[in-house]
């Protein structure tokens, strides 16, 4: 994806992840979906999408047993054969599909995915509008479909501005604010990590329509490595540590303007064409998955 920070939990997965079905269906499916989350990221559809229905999905890949999960929600799980490919629905009590996330694996690369499709969510009441409006011309006029999505852009922006002033303790208003915050942020930790120097950096990062928020804790060099520890949860798979020791021209590439594209959620991640920074992560560091590497 173009924002797909998550890609390298790739494999960790396996263990989490116990019904398998067939794997070219089930890639398939992934690659879809992840594509339509990427197409629409800053155009919604003017129709509920084929994935966003949990018979279409159940008659794509088979049907699952179902898993009550701590927030009265109930997963359907299942699991792309030979490789760590996944895919999880999940329903609220009453059968509504609520969220969908998995991992891809295309010719443009591989990471994760999630989008809320809940009845609440944006793009959700987006596409019930839009079907409205199809219906019923007389009663809405095509002219209300811009008014809607600035609805839903401004309701999808009030979640983020909620979740980000509740995690920092800010009182940010606008999106201006938001994205000036974030470079910010992390153009900071960028900084002090080009010359390795000790402390304890938070940050958030955007991915798809939420925020991934990040702390990572620069190390005393140590044999003239630069050890960081970056820690951040992932919602379904766990606490997620990312452990590295910089080389000291690693750290170089960590530039203001690397802090820009990661702040506008924009960092590229391609398995086959990795990026300068990719291959010293790749190369660097470690992740461990709730304490497993």
């Amino acid at each position: 994806m173009q924002r797909q920070a998550l890609v390298y939990v790739l494999g960790f997965l396996l263990a989490l992840i116990p019904i398998i079905t067939h794997a070219t269906s089930c890639r398939d499916v992934t690659n879809t979906i992840n594509e339509d989350i990427i197409k629409y990221a800053s155009s919604l559809p003017n129709q509920l999408l084929p994935w966003m229905n949990l018979s279409w999905l159940q008659e794509q890949l088979g049907t699952v047993n179902a898993k009550e999960t701590t927030t009265n929600q109930v997963e359907y799980v299942w699991h792309c054969e030979n490789d760590a490919g996944y895919l999880i629905a999940a329903t609220d009590k009453n059968g509504n599909l609520v969220n969908i996330k998995g991992e891809y694996a295309s010719n443009d690369g591989s990471g994760l995915f999630s989008t809320p499709i809940s009845p609440n969510h944006p793009q959700h009441e987006f596409n019930q509008a839009i079907e409205t409006i199809k219906t019923a011309p007389s009663t809405l006029p095509i002219t209300e479909i811009g008014q809607i999505q600035a609805q839903a852009d401004a309701k999808a922006l009030a979640i983020k501005l909620n979740n980000y002033n509740e995690y920092f303790k800010s009182s940010l208003q606008t999106q201006e604010q938001l994205t000036t915050d974030i470079s910010s942020k992390i153009k900071t930790y960028y900084l002090n990590l080009r010359q390795c120097i000790p402390g304890t950096y938070q940050y958030a990062t955007p991915i798809l329509q939420n925020l991934l928020f990040n702390t990572s804790i620069i190390h005393h060099q140590q044999e003239g490595l630069c050890i960081v520890e970056t820690t951040y949860d992932i919602p379904e798979i766990g606490k997620v540590v990312l452990k590295c020791k910089y080389q000291p021209e690693s750290l170089q590439l960590f530039t203001d303007e690397e802090a820009k594209v990661a702040a506008l959620g924009d960092t590229s991640f391609d398995n086959d064409h990795p990026s300068a920074l990719q291959k010293v992560t790749n190369s660097e560091c470690r992740r461990y998955i709730n304490g497993s590497l």
